[in-house]
């Protein structure tokens, strides 16, 4: 799946307002990460199969954005930062081509800040969800030796969804379930979801 591809996602994710790591500027960026198992399967130095997504965009993606008081994107992030930031102000004047520093920025240090980004929001952020959307394709950062493959897009729209009844495995909830489960006990303790059990927050 090459850059300019289009994505279809339906996962649990952890999203939010995104800042600048250094400085942190806020200017209009969100950012959604898969809530993806840490481990990597794998036998006889196979690569690892599972994929991890992290989207960003801007906020106008996001109903009741204002809810979400910007946090870090990530050390090392800032790349990615600006590339989002980039893709949202061409948005508002209807520009969607891609933005020239996918061009100009070795594929390692892209990597290296999407990583990065990604391993920030998928444990930090605050808000959890059941998502599903449309985004086009920024990067594909293939799958290593205990790493995911990582798709990261810029989405087209971001809507909830509904939350599929987590799967069970020899009689055990597999870890994305149980995070989930906990992520919804925790919203639920603190009055984030509404009584169907959705997050309100997401287009």
């Amino acid at each position: 799946m090459g850059v300019g591809a289009w994505l279809q996602s339906r996962s649990f994710f952890r999203y939010g307002a995104a800042a600048s790591n250094v400085g942190l500027h806020d200017r209009g960026v969100f950012a959604y990460a898969s809530l993806e198992g840490s481990d990597c399967p794998h036998s006889n130095n196979a690569f690892c199969s599972r994929v991890q997504v992290l989207l960003c965009g801007s906020k106008q993606h996001v109903r009741d954005h204002r809810g979400h008081p910007p946090a870090r994107m990530g050390s090392g992030s800032d790349w990615l930062h600006a590339l989002a930031a980039d893709l949202t102000a061409r948005e508002g004047y209807g520009d969607t081509s891609l933005p020239e520093r996918l061009n100009t920025t070795s594929i390692d240090d892209q990597e290296f800040a999407a990583r990065s980004a990604y391993s920030m929001i998928s444990h930090f952020y605050r808000t959890p969800g059941y998502l599903s959307g449309h985004a086009r394709v920024l990067c594909n950062f293939p799958s290593e030796r205990l790493r995911h493959r990582l798709i990261v897009a810029t989405p087209l729209y971001v809507e909830t969804g509904l939350q599929p009844t987590p799967t069970i495995e020899a009689g055990q909830e597999s870890r994305v379930a149980a995070r989930w489960r906990h992520a919804l006990r925790n919203r639920r303790r603190f009055g984030f979801l509404n009584r169907g059990g959705r997050s309100s927050s997401a287009d």
